[in-house]
This record gives structure tokens, sequence and C-alpha cells, in this order.
């Protein structure tokens, strides 16, 4: 019996809790491998930041002089886009990465185990 005809024969719910479950794993599973070898952020003197480091500047964050340099070339909506747009890309590294990853694939998955809880309900229902 080929892998084609298994699959033609198993109901659409099972799959997509199938898929549920291995998009969970391996995204969970990938944010825990990012998370373990991602370094620790430091500040410009190559020091560890921590939580209770007042003095280190978070590098999302700018300074008054570039946002009155941003703001004199493109008015107050320019400042917000760029903060904006360092939030964002602060995700893409490190730590913040490996939590992204971990909530998109838990949304991810979530999303499949609801749909094959109503693939099932419609199946039932419907003979």
């Amino acid at each position: 019996m080929s892998v084609a005809m298994t699959l033609a024969k198993t109901p659409l719910h099972t799959l997509l809790r199938r898929a549920a479950a291995l998009v969970l794993a391996i995204g969970m599973l990938t944010a825990a491998a990012i998370w373990v070898t991602s370094k620790n952020e430091s500040n410009a003197t190559g020091e560890a930041i921590t939580a209770t480091d007042s003095s280190a500047v978070d590098p999302s964050q700018m300074t008054q002089r570039e946002e009155f340099e941003i703001e004199k070339v493109g008015g107050k909506s320019a400042v917000y886009v760029a903060k904006f747009d360092r939030w964002l890309s602060s995700l893409f590294h490190g730590k913040n990465l490996a939590g992204l990853i971990a909530a998109l694939s838990l949304l991810i998955s979530l999303g499949c185990w609801r749909e094959a809880h109503w693939q099932r309900l419609q199946t039932t229902s419907n003979p």
C-alpha cells in the first residue's frame, strides 16, 4: 500500500491534528535551539546587559539627537515609523526571535487544531 493511498483513506481532521502536532513540535524545538544558542546582548563596552542595569542603552531605542534629526527631515510621523522599524527589526535577533517563533508556531498549531475540530464536527453531523 502506497503513502498516497494511505493518506487518501485518512480523514481530514486526523491529518490536520497531525499537522498541528508537527508544527508545534518543530516550532518549539527550533525556538529552544535558538534560545540556547543566542548570545547575551552586550552594550558598547562589551559588558553583558542585565535586567537591572539602568545605564545600558537599548539598541532599538533612539537617542534624542537621532529623533530630532529624523523629525526635522520627515516630521513626527517619520519618528514613529523609525521607532516602529527599530522595534520590528529587534524581533528578529536572539532571544526575541526564539519567542517570536514559539508564539507563531503555537498560533498556527492552534489554528490547525481548531480547523480539525470543525472538520470532525462536519463529518459527524453530515453522514
